[in-house]
């Protein structure tokens, strides 16, 4: 796996773990609201890469 899938992987965990728990940790409106940037800012960022690796065609 390549580091920028690792890193893409790491951040929508810590997005979901923070959604998940976040109660426990931090105050449910921060936990959330940080999950939330975490989760998209992974998604977002592994999709780019997704686009990237599909041959060109036409």
């Amino acid at each position: 796996m390549k580091i920028k899938g690792i890193i893409n992987f790491l951040l929508i965990a810590a997005g979901a773990c923070l959604l998940a728990s976040g109660n426990s940790l931090l105050k449910n409106e921060y936990a959330m609201s940080i999950g939330i940037i975490l989760l998209m800012l992974g998604i977002y960022r592994a999709s780019r890469g997704w686009n990237s690796e599909r041959p060109e065609e036409g």
